[in-house]
């Protein structure tokens, strides 16, 4: 099974329910300080944002990607990640 992302088209077997899918991701325990440019900017460092929604009041948000295969890729790379609070 595989899945290819060329010119913005993605294709690729569905293997998700009716409320999943395979490019959007929620983020957890996000910092107070974190904006919402702050968190395009570090997820975009992976693919093609199609959305990014910063719920800063409750610490979490929402990620959309484009391609299947760079929602994997920040999932890898981003899963367990620790960020630091900035302290001015």
């Amino acid at each position: 099974m595989s899945e290819s992302c060329q010119d913005g088209n993605c294709h690729g077997n569905n293997e998700y329910g009716p409320d999943e899918s395979p490019t959007k991701l929620i983020v957890n325990y996000i910092p107070e300080v974190m904006t919402q440019d702050m968190m395009f900017s570090l997820f975009s460092t992976m693919g093609k944002l199609e959305s990014c929604k910063l719920i800063a009041n409750r610490g979490y948000g929402f990620v959309e990607y484009t391609c299947p295969e760079d929602a994997v890729k920040a999932r890898k790379a981003f899963n367990g990640l620790l960020m630091q609070t900035i302290n001015c």
